[in-house]
Order: structure tokens, then sequence, then C-alpha cells
């Protein structure tokens, strides 16, 4: 007698309800835009509660989405065996998680924050829920060009968080998500195209085909890069002791980058094989062998761009590279 494969515990289902790996990601945005918007890094306690209650906001507008789109989903390949079309969770109890973590996050955000981020954040629900989830995916094929806006919101967030008001750099950072968020999700459209048409979403690919649809990726990206190359303009207008104050900062930010890389290089390989290693066990250990001679390789890889970068790059006074090349070319 064949067992069942067991069934993912609620807590597991009610995770994935939130689409984390989407989270995530609009947590570095909004983590992004509080160190330019404050210059520096922000405090911690002021850090940990942005990021949480932009987590939760963001979390239950996802659960509330998928509740929107549980017929759609059932009738995706991609999405068909998330909790809901899959039938481990009920439509009330995802609206129900979906409201108490949006009332969470703004709440915390209005607590311990300030309110224009509470208030942004609670745009941003209105916006992905009502505005694309309801209006636009279902009805155009420009909804995500539209839509791509309540995406953007998190960097408005991370930025009145620490400054308690928006300036034109925030809208800035808004806009660089905004312009990247069309061809990146069109990108994906094209590999799930059948399963869109499927479930009778009007996406680009769908509607236009594939070579127009890749036109439209390559024009819009091209639009970002232009688009991000009017920040080097911007800086010729403005007198040179502002523009030194930028360019230090940005120069701060990259030193802190050289270091952080430097951890990585060091810990990552180590954390890499202790966390592959066991997973490899339990599959049959056919690929240990092979997987200790790859992590290996990336070991000595990594290790060999440490002592390339700071070993030999660091000189008397322990300056980093960066700083020593400058220093030796000649001026322009």
């Amino acid at each position: 007698m064949i067992s069942s494969p067991p069934r993912r515990t609620a807590w597991k289902d009610y995770l994935l309800l939130t689409k984390p790996i989407v989270v995530a990601l609009l947590l570095v945005t909004t983590f992004a835009a509080m160190i330019v918007g404050a210059g520096r890094f922000p405090a911690f306690n002021l850090v940990f509660w942005t990021l949480l209650g932009g987590g939760l906001t963001a979390g239950g507008a996802s659960a509330i989405n998928q509740y929107i789109d549980r017929d759609r989903d059932k009738a995706m390949t991609r999405t068909s065996k998330r909790p809901l079309p899959d039938g481990r969770l009920n439509g009330t109890q995802v609206v129900r998680f979906g409201i108490i973590l949006c009332l969470a996050g703004v709440g915390i955000l209005a607590a311990f924050v300030n309110p224009l981020s509470a208030i942004l954040a609670a745009f941003g629900i209105f916006y992905y829920v009502v505005f694309y989830s309801l209006w636009l995916k279902p009805s155009t094929p420009q909804n995500i060009v539209v839509g791509g806006g309540a995406g953007a919101i998190p960097p408005l967030v991370g930025w009145s968080a620490v400054t308690g008001s928006l300036s034109i750099p925030a809208f800035f950072l808004f806009a660089l998500i905004f312009f990247w968020t069309p061809p990146h999700f069109w990108a994906l459209a094209l590999l799930k195209e059948r399963d869109y048409a499927r479930a009778g979403v009007p996406m680009l690919p769908v509607v236009v085909g594939e070579r127009e649809t890749r036109i439209h990726i390559l024009l819009y990206s091209v639009q970002l890069v232009a688009f991000t190359l009017l920040f080097a303009f911007a800086l010729t207008q403005i007198d040179s002791d502002r523009r030194n104050q930028i360019v230090g900062f940005f120069q701060g930010i990259a030193d802190t980058v050289i270091q952080m890389v430097h951890w990585i290089l060091w810990v990552g390989p180590i954390g890499v094989f202790a966390l592959i290693l066991p997973i490899s066990a339990q599959a049959g250990g056919s690929i240990i062998k092979a997987l200790g001679i790859y992590i290996g390789m990336l070991c000595i890889l990594y290790l060999s761009i440490t002592v390339l970068l700071y070993g030999v790059a660091r000189i008397g006074n322990g300056e980093p590279l960066l700083r020593y090349a400058k220093a030796i070319l000649p001026a322009q």
C-alpha cells in the first residue's frame, strides 16, 4: 500500500500566502531608500519597525491577491498548487489572514515610524488589491505597466520613514522600480504564455504575441537605462559642495559594499556547504562527492578573489583597492 505524501502544515501554507520571496525583494528596496534618504545607515529600531510593518502589509496584500486570483490560479500550472486553489485553505481563512496582516502592518508603521509611511503603505495595499488585482490584471495587456506602481511604493515608504516627507529623489527611486517592472514581468509572461492564456489573463504575450513582446521588453529596458543616466546629468546641475556631498555619500556606500563582499567571500562558501551537504545526503549520497569537488573549487575561487582584493590591493594604511586606484591614477 502506497501512502500519500504528507500535507504541509498550516503555518507553511499561511507563509506561502504572503509570497515571501517577493516580500523580501520589496523590503530590499525599502531599506535601500532608507539609507539614501538618511544619508547614512538609519537607527536599528527604525529599520526594524519599518521593515516589519512593510513586510506585514506586503504579505497581507499578497494573501488578498491570491483570494482574488483563486480561479485563475487554479487554471495555471505555475500557481495551481498554492494553498487556496489546492484546497488546503479556504477563502475565509485567506481573506481574514490578509486583512489582519494589513491592519497590523499599517498600525505598526503609524505607531512606531510615522503617519506618512503608514498612509503610503495603505495606499500600496489599495493600489495592488483593488487597482491592479481587481481591475487592471483581468482587463488590459497594459496591466503590469500601470499596475507596476504598486511594487514601486516601498521605496517611498522607506524614504518617508527616515525623513518624514517625500522629495524628488524619493520619486526617482519610485520611477526606477516602476520602469523596471514591465520588462521584468513580461519576460516571465513569455515563459508562461500558455498558462496566462488558459486562465484568461490578457498579458502582453497572449494579446500581441512573442515577437512584439520582445520588442516591448527591449524598448522598456532602453528607457530604464536612459532614466538611470539622468542621475549623472542631475549631478552636473547642482553646486559643487552639494555634488561633493552626494558623491562622497555614494563612495561611502561603495566602501561599505566592499566590506560586505569581503565578509561574504570568506563566510559564503562555508555557509553554502553547510546548507547543501545535508540535503544532498538525504537525496542518497550519490552526488556528495561531486558536490564536494564543486564547493572546493568555489572556495578556491572565492578565496583567490579575496586575496586579490584585500591582500594585494591593500597598502600601508589599509586603504581598499578603489581608493588606491584613485590615488595612483593621473588627475583628469
